[in-house]
């Protein structure tokens, strides 16, 4: 219940902040946001808890002052991979549409 009220609190709120960028950097807005958002990370090696990765790192780094790049990595990788995907489907839809 706690992912499924996340992921709609996080799909309103990027597109409330996506909506003050123009048309053309809109999708870009909220594609970025939506990576960044809802990109889970393991919240310990040995459990199988995941949790929303930028949360966990904030939460690491303001109350336990530990900067562990291992809740990071998720993140570097989902907002490339996201992007690069945004921009291959929307090169696509102008070649083929």
């Amino acid at each position: 219940m706690f992912w499924a009220s996340y992921i709609i609190i996080s799909l309103f709120l990027s597109y409330s902040v996506s909506t003050f960028f123009g048309s053309k950097k809109k999708k870009v807005v909220m594609v970025f946001l939506l990576a960044l958002f809802l990109t889970p990370a393991k919240l310990l090696t040995s459990e199988g808890v995941i949790v929303p990765a930028l949360f966990s790192f904030l939460f690491n780094v303001l109350f336990e002052q530990e900067f562990s790049t291992r809740i990071l990595r998720p993140i570097l990788l989902t907002i490339p991979s996201s992007l690069f995907l945004l921009y291959f489907v929307s090169n696509l839809k102008k070649k083929f549409f």
